[in-house]
């Protein structure tokens, strides 16, 4: 009995002692950007994870330890940048914050640390704001005091982002109009997005890639006609962090690392065709949010489910809902999901073989489809049945 005492004491002891308190940083510039022709009017935080800027193991458990920016996020950057470049420059514009992360990676004999940083540059006229470009830069340090200085590589980090964005035309441009910068944006799935790099769902809505990076894509492996792609970045960078790469005429999704799907259909439901590798026996839906299923993981992870599918194997196919920003399998329950509103066409899926071909037919089949065309659709069928004289309600579904 003492000596179960002794023991939950020890552990209790252990854990208290071993607990590691949240992380602040405070950026402190000690230098001035001269050559900077704008100025900050103040810093937007539109990053899709705002709970912390990175987490790192501390403490005799290495437990997860958050690392925070010091105070009120969008105050402390419109403050530093402000101290970074020059008084009164004109124009002022607005700096948009879509990822800004800090981590590291301790070994025995290396210690690295990382910052990404992605910034969009808006210009205001009126009430009107319009962007004028996306800008991004990671920061890579091999040192044995990474622990105690992520502050100076946010600062790093920053710096080259403010430094790129004045390096590009930015003053001869038009920008493109963001109409309402809180509503939410629907994807344009009649058109591809512009060739760059998509660190989220989000940037890719927007059509505002990550234009300071040149790529070029490459067929990796082709077996049973299951294709993947590679990319070859020119400009170093995170590919972690990436989640979709667009050449101007398709889209890549990034499954594992620098693995690539190629978009097969384009529409509503963007289909991905290939061997989709499975992790954990968890929830079919990806949701596109950077740091939660992108982050440093090295793509979006995929996650198997009781649908038939075990663990340790792979799946032939992805489809990305463009209204709802999510990824599933193409699956019986995720045909099944998307053709709820459409009978018809759920009723043809389950007198098929179930095949890919036969899946890859739904989506093809939902690529057009709007409620309201479908309803077009079942009166016209309506139409033709009772012209015929054949028209039975069950018929229909």
């Amino acid at each position: 009995m003492k000596l179960k005492f002794l023991f939950l004491l020890f552990y209790i002891c252990f854990n208290k002692f071993s607990q590691a308190k949240d992380i602040t940083l405070i950026l402190s510039p000690d230098t001035i950007l001269s050559e900077i022709g704008f100025s900050c009017l103040k810093v937007i935080d539109k990053r899709d994870f705002k709970d912390n800027i990175g987490v790192v193991s501390r403490g005799l458990g290495k437990n997860n330890t958050q690392i925070h920016l010091s105070d009120n996020f969008e105050a402390h950057l419109t403050e530093t940048i402000n101290k970074l470049i020059p008084e009164n420059n004109t124009p002022s514009l607005l700096l948009v914050f879509h990822n800004l992360k800090v981590s590291e990676n301790i070994g025995t004999m290396n210690q690295y640390g990382y910052c990404d940083i992605e910034i969009e540059f808006l210009k205001q006229l009126d009430t009107l704001m319009y962007s004028l470009g996306t800008i991004s830069h990671s920061v890579y340090e091999n040192s044995f005091h990474v622990e105690t200085t992520h502050n100076q590589r946010v600062l790093q980090a920053l710096q080259k982002c403010l430094m790129k964005f004045n390096n590009t035309d930015w003053k001869k441009k038009s920008g493109i109009l963001i109409e309402d910068f809180e509503k939410e944006m629907i994807f344009d799935y009649k058109n591809v997005p512009p060739k760059g790099v998509y660190f989220s769902y989000t940037q890719m809505i927007r059509k505002s890639p990550l234009n300071s990076i040149d790529f070029k894509v490459v067929e990796a492996k082709q077996t049973k006609k299951l294709e993947t792609y590679s990319i070859d970045f020119e400009n170093k960078i995170n590919t972690k962090l990436i989640q979709f790469i667009s050449d101007g005429e398709n889209i890549y999704i990034q499954t594992t690392n620098n693995q690539y799907l190629k978009s097969k259909y384009f529409g509503k439901y963007i289909y991905f065709y290939g061997r989709v590798p499975i992790t954990t026996n968890s929830d079919p839906t990806i949701y596109l949010f950077v740091g939660l299923v992108g982050g440093l993981t090295g793509g979006i992870v995929f996650a198997a489910f009781d649908d038939g599918v075990s663990t340790n194997t792979s799946i032939k196919g992805a489809v990305l809902d463009t209204e709802k920003g999510t990824i599933n399998f193409v699956t019986d329950r995720c045909l099944y999901e998307i053709t709820k509103p459409y009978p018809e066409i759920l009723k043809e899926y389950r007198y098929s073989n179930r095949k890919i071909t036969d899946k890859e037919d739904v989506i093809i089949k939902l690529r057009p489809f709007s409620k309201a065309l479908f309803l077009l659709f079942l009166l016209l069928k309506i139409q033709y049945l009772s012209s015929h004289k054949t028209y039975v309600i069950s018929n229909l579904f």
